[in-house]
């Protein structure tokens, strides 16, 4: 392994992500866990919506994610909902003459109904959540005052008739219902999903470069960063006597003599600037990434530095090898590269 105070502190800012990312994914399970235990607590809580109700009322706070069932003898009839009966909106009257409001597809709908046909009554399950639809909301509003036009129904007293709540028809088990979890949860799952699954292999890979590299190499190199070598802080890479060897995105050496081209590349995400690589193009037709630079609101400040390390490190490989082309044109990588895949520049 290498000596070299400043390759030893890019490998610790490598570790130190790689901990990162292990980490989430540990929160990421953790948080798993804990969705699965809520969600077999709510199965094992199983509700009537009518019990559901009164715990509501009664409370002062209240999860509006709950396990429950209607039991009913009418068949349920809808009020909207996609054409593809997809996702549909219904109502429908439990054996106390209460009604509820469901949210269930065209063929959740006709099982029900062919239930009441067939028995004379349905059981409905599913899983609770907000009735907040406002296109449902309206449509339900409007045929409501329609049929009950003694009642005097207005939006501000519909959730004292159909309550505040959907039931949400689903078979229950306990996917179904970790699914239904707060949203909170599923943010946390996807934040740790996304730097686990990012972190951890890019950092795996960048520790795996310097593994790659021989005892003889790894001696050579250190010697070479060791004899007057320059380094570049913003770009974590070494210009040494023979070679430029990046260090923040694992151990890359390259001989100045092997480089035909040597390019930035900016990469955006609509429009914004993410982050700066550095490449060269070898004679063996290989690109290969020198540095990384992410792009933040510190790092924008060092933007001079970039570019005045970039000219740097370019006139030092001009130096060594005058072929070298300085800068990127898409003309002049593919024509080097195609080269360089023929062996060209290996004679």
């Amino acid at each position: 392994m290498f000596t070299n105070e400043n390759i030893i502190r890019c490998r610790k800012k490598i570790k130190a992500r790689l901990g990162i990312g292990i980490l989430s994914l540990f929160v990421m399970l953790a948080v798993l866990g804990v969705v699965a235990f809520e969600a077999k607590n709510k199965m094992a809580a199983e509700k009537s919506m009518e019990e559901v109700y009164q715990a509501l009322y009664e409370a002062d706070r209240y999860d509006p994610v709950q396990v429950a069932y209607i039991d009913t003898q009418e068949e349920v009839v809808s009020f909207a909902g996609t054409d593809d009966e997809k996702e549909l909106y219904d109502v429908v009257m439990d054996k106390d003459g209460f009604l509820y409001v469901l949210k269930l597809s065209g063929k959740q709908e006709k099982a029900i109904n062919d239930s009441v046909a067939q028995t004379g009554s349905a059981h409905i399950r599913g899983v609770t959540s907000e009735f907040r639809n406002s296109d449902a909301r309206r449509f339900l509003l409007e045929q409501m005052q329609e049929g009950y036009p003694e009642e005097n129904i207005t939006e501000e007293n519909l959730d004292d008739i159909t309550g505040y709540l959907q039931l949400n028809v689903k078979n229950i088990n306990i996917l179904s219902v970790m699914g239904s979890a707060n949203g909170w949860y599923a943010l946390a799952l996807i934040v740790a999903f996304i730097v686990a699954v990012f972190l951890i292999p890019t950092s795996i890979f960048m520790l795996g470069k310097e593994k790659k590299l021989g005892m003889d190499e790894v001696k050579m190199l250190d010697e070479e960063m060791s004899a007057g070598a320059s380094w570049m802080p913003t770009l974590e890479a070494y210009a040494t006597e023979n070679y430029v060897i990046g260090a923040g995105s694992g151990v890359v050496p390259c001989r100045y003599s092997d480089i035909l081209m040597i390019y930035k590349e900016v990469h955006r995400y609509n429009g914004i600037k993410t982050s700066e690589n550095i490449k060269v193009l070898d004679k063996r037709g290989n690109v290969i990434d020198i540095a990384n630079i992410s792009v933040n609101s510190f790092q924008r400040i060092k933007s001079d530095d970039i570019n005045s390390e970039l000219e740097y490190l370019g006139n030092r490989i001009r130096e060594a090898n005058e072929n070298v082309y300085l800068g990127y044109n898409q003309q002049v990588l593919r024509d080097l590269q195609k080269r360089a895949k023929n062996g060209e520049f290996m004679q």
